[in-house]
């Protein structure tokens, strides 16, 4: 199943869900259309069904997830998740040794860096397997 009918699927669920929240506050507040409340009632029945429902997207929120993604934040994780391989074992292995020296605390994301820079810049360079 592709990514996009997935979310299309989970989101026809939300909206099955919410309607099915806002029948059972219309029969909560004894009601059987918006019509029967009055303009000061009607925000306060909103503000029920809102405390009622919650979205898939208030749900990742909570959870510490950004609902969208950008290209830049796509490329950054792209970065992070190629095969990439140097292709001089002993450039590297120094480089890496040269990190070690220069950081308190080795691998972070901050020396592993540093070990990349220090390798290109000594004519290391990189192969690429997926």
């Amino acid at each position: 199943m592709k990514l996009t009918d997935l979310l299309k699927k989970e989101a026809k669920g939300d909206k099955d869900e919410y309607q099915q929240k806002f029948r059972d506050m219309m029969s909560k507040h004894g009601i059987d259309s918006i019509d029967d409340l009055e303009d000061d009632e009607k925000d306060d029945f909103f503000n029920d069904v809102d405390d009622a429902h919650v979205s898939d997207e208030e749900e990742l929120k909570k959870e510490g997830y950004k609902p969208r993604i950008t290209r830049k934040e796509m490329a950054e994780v792209k970065l992070f998740t190629e095969k990439n391989t140097p292709t001089d074992k002993k450039k590297w292995a120094a480089s890496v040794a040269a990190a070690k020296r220069k950081f308190k605390v080795y691998p972070s994301a901050y020396a592993n860096a540093w070990a990349a820079k220090h390798y290109k810049k000594n004519g290391g360079s990189w192969r690429s397997k997926g």
